[in-house]
């Protein structure tokens, strides 16, 4: 079977293992101790949500009324994975295991599932091992899990419904080297419109969260990709958080590369080598109103794409 590899930052991802016991290996994990995603600012609000989730299923007082998975949901854009992913590795100091959404979809019935199942073998074989707690990542769970309202559930979604409800439902199942279930924390987008199976994420399995930042949150998000200085660049950006209130995060750092990109097309043009690009991007970056006509042709040519693709 096929892992689908993480994506390489400035972390270290460890190498599929294959044991010659027969034993199911372990997949490629993220570290505990490790930030993959450096770039993404901290939410309190959301680490105070992964704190008490993993916190019940930790304290045994707690343990038997504690949701083994977490639902997140909020719409694109917003870091939710990212963001889980840093505080359960660093701050948690667990081995992350992200399975992405394509990973649970198939052409053939059962395909899916005895996927699933070996990945989470190996990652109960992993938390063995390794005497570290070991976290799961869903990605994306409304893709496969969720139908547009009207539709007929297909052979292979009611397997994956099955499959999921049944784990969560089994503590015993796929487990800790301590003997406590491995935790699910599923990530998705905003779901209206869509159909989603009650007793997959019903309370008593599955704890739903919607990520909300809170404003002080949000403009430690947009100061961090735009790095403004001084009044008339921070009146800049104020204009920017009134025009776009609804933006989220990943639009003000697209913007952030976008203004990058315009400083070194010079030096592009020119034939600049790579380490005289470094060196200007390493300078501070002034902030002027051609932000805001930058920002406006981004908003301009993504409602045009959506628009033309319906």
């Amino acid at each position: 079977m096929a892992v689908k590899p993480l994506p390489m930052k400035d972390f270290t991802v460890a190498p599929m293992k294959r044991p010659h016991d027969g034993a199911p290996p372990v997949p490629p994990y993220i570290a505990a101790g490790s930030t993959p995603w450096p770039d993404i600012i901290r939410l309190p609000s959301l680490e105070r949500e992964l704190r008490l989730w993993l916190a019940r299923q930790r304290i045994p007082a707690l343990r038997a009324q504690s949701d083994r998975a977490l639902l997140l949901y909020a719409p694109p854009g917003w870091g939710k994975s990212k963001s889980c992913q840093n505080w359960l590795a660093k701050v948690a100091h667990m081995h992350v295991v992200v399975i992405p959404a394509a990973d649970l979809a198939a052409a053939y019935e059962h395909e899916h599932i005895e996927r699933l199942e070996h990945t989470l073998a190996g990652c109960e074989r992993l938390a063995r091992d390794s005497g570290i707690d070991v976290a799961v990542v869903v990605d994306d769970i409304d893709a496969v899990i969720s139908l547009p309202a009207g539709s007929i559930p297909t052979p292979n979604h009611e397997l994956l419904r099955v499959a999921l409800q049944s784990t969560l439902e089994s503590p015993s199942r796929f487990v800790q080297a301590s003997g406590r279930p491995i935790p699910f924390l599923f990530t998705a987008n905003a779901m209206a419109g869509r159909v989603v199976h009650d007793a997959v994420f019903r309370n008593g399995r599955c704890t739903v969260t919607e990520l909300k930042p809170l404003a002080a949150e949000l403009t430690a998000i947009v100061m961090h990709h735009l790095r403004p200085s001084g009044f008339s660049e921070n009146r800049i950006v104020a204009k920017l958080r009134r025009k776009y209130p609804d933006a989220p995060p990943a639009f003000y750092a697209a913007l952030s590369n976008r203004l990058d990109a315009e400083r070194i097309d010079a030096l592009l043009v020119g034939g600049a080598s790579d380490a005289a690009i470094e060196s200007e991007l390493r300078k501070p970056r002034a902030l002027t109103t051609d932000v805001l006509r930058m920002a406006s042709d981004m908003m301009a040519a993504r409602a045009a794409a959506f628009e033309h693709g319906r």
